[in-house]
Order: C-alpha cells, then sequence, then structure tokens
C-alpha cells in the first residue's frame, strides 16, 4: 500500500472516530441516559420527582363563572396533605409515565429526547379537597401532566 493510501485510511478512520465520539451521547441521552449523573434514570425516579413538584404545588389557579357569565379566578381553601407520604397514601396508583392526549402539554419530540430536555410526561391524579364557599368539605380529581427531562428533573 502506498503511503497516499495509508493517509486516506488514516484520514477515513479519524472522520469515522470523531463522528462516532459525536453520536455516542447523543444516543446514549436519547436512549435515557443522564450524562449529567452518569445513570440511566428510572421510571420510578422520574414519577418521584414529578410527585413531589405536584405535593409542592398543591395551589393551583382555578376559575369560575360568574351570575353573568364572566370568568373569575377561584381560589377554595384547600385542605392540604400534611406529608408527600399522605399524599401518596390517599392516591394509590396515582401516577404513571402516559401522556393524555388532548390536555394541553408538550409531548417529547425527536429532538427534545435527543438532547434530553424533555423526554417523558408523568401523569399525576389525585383528590384536591377543599372548603367551598359555603363551608363544604368538598374533593375533586385533580390530573396533572408533569415533563420531566432525561435526568428526572422536572421541567418548568
Amino acid at each position: 500500500m502506498t503511503r497516499k493510501g495509508r493517509i486516506v485510511i488514516l484520514a477515513i478512520a479519524l472522520i469515522v472516530l470523531a463522528a462516532a465520539g459525536v453520536t455516542v451521547p447523543f444516543v446514549l441521552t436519547y436512549s435515557g441516559y443522564c450524562r449529567a449523573e452518569g445513570r440511566w434514570v428510572s421510571q420510578e425516579e422520574k414519577i418521584r420527582s414529578a410527585v413531589i413538584w405536584v405535593f409542592q404545588r398543591q395551589d393551583r389557579l382555578r376559575f369560575r363563572m360568574t351570575a353573568d357569565g364572566r370568568q373569575e379566578v377561584w381560589r377554595p381553601t384547600l385542605i392540604r396533605y400534611g406529608s408527600l407520604d399522605e399524599f401518596l397514601d390517599a392516591n394509590k396508583n396515582c401516577c404513571g409515565i402516559r401522556p393524555i392526549p388532548g390536555d394541553d402539554f408538550t409531548p417529547p419530540t425527536f429532538l427534545t429526547r435527543l438532547f434530553g430536555t424533555l423526554t417523558d410526561v408523568v401523569v399525576v391524579s389525585y383528590t384536591e379537597r377543599y372548603i367551598d364557599d359555603s363551608g363544604t368539605s368538598q374533593s375533586e380529581r385533580v390530573v396533572r401532566q408533569v415533563e420531566v427531562n432525561v435526568c428526572g428533573r422536572v421541567v418548568d
């Protein structure tokens, strides 16, 4: 083999190695590998992160119709869950990674998965307890969709 042929083969090998060096991290991230922590984050960890986020944000903006047909912001007196354990005990099987089509959420796309910025949507379905305007204790089922990144952190 001539010197020129060896140089061409070496150049091709270097290009292939460089391409692999650039491609492999993205393929790992797309597959769910969190490079910042050097590990794959389990679905259970992503769900727990989303549940903690919902638990810490039990207050949410609510609207209701007035007698004259206008919408107004309504903040009932919430009966808060005292601890994360109480929240989980009261809402068995509350959560899963399964976005509900039609709700207002951003589904993961090829690019968000490739870069790890949004990889999963965790659905948290729980009972919200509150005191209505007449002083009666009420409850209603609330479904929140929480977006998480490849490392299991909530995307605000």
